[in-house]
């Protein structure tokens, strides 16, 4: 089995998110040595924000995937069995950096590229807005299949 794991903090390790997330793929080993992941923050790689010019829908693939780290994470997902999305609550939603990654992901809401994927979601929080996060995270994996 391989799970992917992407964590929208720029703290990397230092991430509350960061850290349950790796919790829980401990746990997981700890049942299944043979388990491999990848586990990846915004701060560990470059996304470039989505320019809305709709190359991805019309002619696919994002054009920015050549000038940053989509190309890598897109392959990564497609590789992996198990999908964790994580994110911090800021300002009641996902953190800006989670919603740059999801964004990039605009043409797999329309194809499926996950399809059969299970995904879990993950999010921290200091106050409120918890909620919000995980039913718009499990929004957009559901919309991916």
């Amino acid at each position: 089995m391989k799970i992917f794991g992407f964590i929208g903090s720029p703290l990397k390790k230092k991430s509350n998110t960061y850290t349950l997330t790796k919790m829980m793929i401990n746990k997981l080993l700890e049942k299944n040595g043979d388990i491999k992941y990848t586990l990846l923050t915004s701060g560990d790689v470059n996304i470039q924000s989505c320019k809305g010019c709709w190359s991805c829908m019309t002619r696919s693939p994002c054009p920015l995937d050549k000038k940053d780290d989509m190309a890598f994470l897109k392959e990564e997902m497609l590789k992996s069995d198990l999908i964790i999305l994580g994110s911090p609550v800021y300002a009641m939603h996902v953190s800006g950096q989670m919603k740059t990654f999801l964004d990039r992901l605009a043409n797999w809401y329309h194809t499926l590229r996950l399809a059969g994927k299970p995904g879990v979601t993950v999010s921290t929080t200091a106050g409120s807005g918890l909620d919000e996060v995980h039913q718009y995270l499990q929004l957009l994996l559901s919309y991916q299949g």
